[in-house]
């Protein structure tokens, strides 16, 4: 997580032979804040989501904080869920 100028973006990379181009993903949150932007890698291996840092003034401050990120994908037609959480440390 990165924050800059009230907002803060968040990465998810996932290993070289997999690409999450191949699912359609949509409704992307951080700790229930939607995001604003999403953009992908060309090569589909990461994915950079911006949220408005007013949206997460729950999200409690300090080192080792467990935060969720969780989006919405559809593969070969068939809808599913993205849920990824990690430790990061907070600070406000």
């Amino acid at each position: 997580m990165r924050r800059t100028r009230g907002l803060v973006a968040a990465e998810l990379t996932v290993p070289a032979r997999y690409s999450l181009l191949n699912l359609n993903i949509t409704n992307v949150r951080f700790e229930a804040a939607p995001a604003l932007i999403t953009a992908f890698s060309s090569d589909g291996s990461t994915m950079v989501a911006i949220f408005d840092r007013s949206s997460l003034t729950h999200v409690a401050a300090g080192q080792n904080v467990v935060v969720s990120l969780a989006a919405d994908t559809i593969k070969d037609g068939t809808p599913d869920k993205l849920w990824v959480t990690t430790t990061a440390t907070v600070v406000k």
